[in-house]
């Protein structure tokens, strides 16, 4: 599974992967495969054409590649029970718009990782605002968005954990780095905590 992250990070503009490198096959831009672990796990390419919402079933684990395109300014992604998502978010080139994902934890166990690759250039105005909302107890999300900037870029992120009342046990974390590679370029970083239960583990970083 980790080649088959590095082969499409490395190469942003295809829309499939080699299936040998996977030990799995491939239809279309979706791969099923087997982990050395011998677990079964699901990759897919993000289409453009997808619905804003995805929902990840009980007890399955899904890796999503989840591409930044003109089209599509916000998604939702619902984790059940006992399932788990990890959203690799990719980003490469010039933007001028904003964007929004939200993973919902609505099952006891769910887990979610997100993790945000990108790479700004030109005069380029991006923003991200990303929602961990943890509505059932037992959950975990953990997040981390990286950018490059180069040339006159600027980003904005504004990054949210929410815990609702009924989501004790939770645990979440949050972090933000940026690299700036010219002096024209900004960054800005806001993190965010509201929780409204008693027992759980917040933090987060920039």
């Amino acid at each position: 599974k980790s080649e088959a992250l590095v082969f499409w990070l490395a190469a942003p503009n295809r829309r499939s992967c080699d299936a040998s490198r996977l030990t799995g096959r491939e239809q279309g831009s979706v791969v099923w495969g087997k982990a050395q672990s011998g677990k079964l796990f699901h990759m897919a390419l993000k289409p453009r054409t997808i619905s804003s919402s995805h929902i990840i079933k009980k007890d399955h684990h899904e890796t999503i590649i989840d591409v930044l395109s003109g089209d599509e300014g916000a998604a939702e992604y619902c984790v059940r029970e006992g399932a788990q998502l990890t959203l690799i978010l990719v980003g490469r080139g010039q933007y001028i718009r904003d964007y929004e994902r939200t993973i919902r934890l609505v099952g006891r166990g769910a887990e979610a990782i997100l993790i945000g690759l990108i790479d700004c250039r030109g005069e380029s105005a991006l923003g991200l605002r990303t929602m961990q909302r943890h509505e059932a107890p037992d959950t975990r999300s953990n997040l981390m968005v990286k950018t490059v900037l180069r040339d006159k870029a600027a980003f904005r992120y504004h990054g949210v954990i929410r815990i609702e009342k009924l989501a004790q046990k939770s645990d979440a974390y949050q972090r933000n780095e940026n690299l700036l590679l010219s002096a024209a370029a900004s960054a800005r970083s806001d993190p965010a905590l509201e929780i409204l239960a008693n027992d759980v583990r917040c933090t987060h970083g920039a």
